[in-house]
């Protein structure tokens, strides 16, 4: 479609009649689409980097490391300053002096959706709602046994984790605590199974933010109106070297 100057919603000439609703919509998938497919190449490439920079394989990358792509210009991701991942959900912080971002929350945080808006966001694909909808399907109810659920998770795969394949202990062991705790069965959407899908998928599922902070996260736009443009959601080229150390 042409679109006039005047009007972004206008066909063709002024004259000519206004593009109709369905038009309208349509362009909007378009547009969307366009972003989509541009979206989703770059979340690959970051994750991959992401993991590459995962020393243990826990979904987990050191700050320091996490800002060595920055500084040393590798990419254009990976900048966001420490009060920004904490605010995010994105920080562990829990080994003193040995802080981590987690793969899978800055992967999906708002901070990395293009087309950011009240109405619409274009954001990296949440992987951990696919292996959900399997869990759903084959578990058919909205709590399972252990037993059950180990029995499906074992068998699922991701691109970072292939199965079907043996669950570690300290697993199956906590799956049965968080079932002691519900009566006999593991509620599918609750916080606790939310965290025991990320020890199980570190990579793709996420650490539950409730569980890091209490705040509603915020676009990169969004925190720093919020702030009166006072703070700013990267971290310093100093703060970044700093950090780098640790």
């Amino acid at each position: 479609y042409t679109t006039s100057a005047g009007n972004p919603f206008q066909v063709g000439d002024a004259a000519e009649e206004p593009m109709s609703f369905d038009a309208m919509g349509q362009w909007a998938m378009q547009v969307t689409g366009g972003f989509g497919r541009f979206s989703d190449v770059e979340c690959k490439e970051m994750k991959g980097r992401l993991l590459e920079m995962d020393d243990f394989a826990e979904g987990r990358v050191r700050l320091g490391k996490y800002y060595s792509q920055a500084l040393h210009g590798a990419s254009l991701h990976f900048s966001e300053s420490p009060e920004y991942l904490r605010h995010l959900g994105a920080l562990d912080e829990s080994t003193k002096g040995q802080s981590s971002v987690i793969i899978p929350n800055i992967l999906y945080a708002r901070s990395n959706c293009l087309a950011n808006s009240g109405f619409h966001s274009v954001c990296c694909m949440d992987d951990c709602q696919v292996l959900m909808s399997e869990v759903e399907q084959a578990i058919a109810s909205p709590s399972a046994d252990p037993s059950a659920l180990l029995q499906v998770v074992s068998g699922l795969s991701s691109e970072s984790v292939a199965g079907p394949r043996e669950l570690p202990q300290h697993l199956r062991l906590r799956l049965d605590e968080i079932a002691a705790r519900n009566s006999g069965s593991v509620p599918l959407h609750g916080r606790l199974f939310a965290q025991w899908m990320h020890y199980a998928f570190p990579n793709e599922c996420p650490y539950p933010s409730s569980l890091l902070t209490s705040e509603t996260p915020m676009s990169s736009l969004e925190w720093v109106n919020h702030w009166n443009r006072t703070k700013s959601t990267a971290a310093t080229t100093e703060e970044m070297q700093t950090l780098s150390f640790l």
